[in-house]
């Protein structure tokens, strides 16, 4: 569908990452990974997130976000200026989120594709 994904990962062993995105057959979906303790920062950083949209080569108007952590991720992506914010339900404190809230919350990975698709075909 033309759609451009980016991996951005606070981690503490982007080694260890890497290789269960090679593990799990991920790896070739994900053409751009950044991982935190490479980078030398940590979300909510918005650089993170900026250096992925430069390697995709897309403006922050045309990105969607998908986070699990409010007091990282829906700060990082605000502050990047990305279009929409959608957080997954699983790991997710609202009492972190000083206020700031995702566009969409989505209790699983299907409904996240069916999010994206019917945005893509809109």
């Amino acid at each position: 569908r033309g759609i451009g994904r980016a991996l951005v990962c606070n981690t503490l062993s982007a080694v260890g990452t890497r290789q269960l995105m090679v593990d799990y057959g991920f790896d070739p979906l994900v053409p751009v990974q950044i991982y935190s303790d490479e980078a030398g920062i940590r979300k909510p950083n918005p650089n993170l997130l900026i250096w992925a949209m430069t390697a995709l080569d897309v403006a922050p108007a045309d990105v969607w976000y998908v986070g699990d952590k409010y007091d990282r991720d829906v700060f990082a992506a605000r502050r990047a200026g990305v279009a929409a914010v959608l957080m997954t339900s699983g790991d997710t404190d609202p009492d972190q989120s000083a206020g700031i809230e995702p566009d969409l919350v989505v209790p699983d990975p299907a409904a996240l594709a069916d999010a994206v698709i019917a945005s893509v075909e809109a």
